[in-house]
C-alpha cells in the first residue's frame, strides 16, 4: 500500500500525475503490468488528475513521449 500512500500525497501536490508502470524482461512480476494499470484506473475513477501508463524501456524516455 506504500505506492498508494505516496499517489494520495502527490494529488494535492500536482496539476496532473502520471503513474508510470514499467516493463522489465529480467522480473518475473507476480501480476501482470495490464492487470495492475487496472487496479490504478479502478481505485482512481473518481480522481481526473491520475492517470497511468505501462511503458517499455527507460523512464526517462517515457516522460519525454
Amino acid at each position: 500500500m506504500g505506492h498508494i500512500d505516496i499517489i494520495n500525497r502527490a494529488i494535492p501536490l500536482f496539476d496532473k500525475l502520471v503513474i508510470g508502470i514499467g516493463r522489465n524482461a529480467n522480473k518475473d512480476p507476480m501480476f501482470t503490468e495490464e492487470r495492475r494499470l487496472n487496479w490504478l484506473l479502478e481505485i482512481y475513477k473518481d480522481e481526473p488528475r491520475v492517470s497511468a501508463v505501462v511503458y517499455e524501456g527507460l523512464t526517462v524516455n517515457c516522460c519525454k513521449s
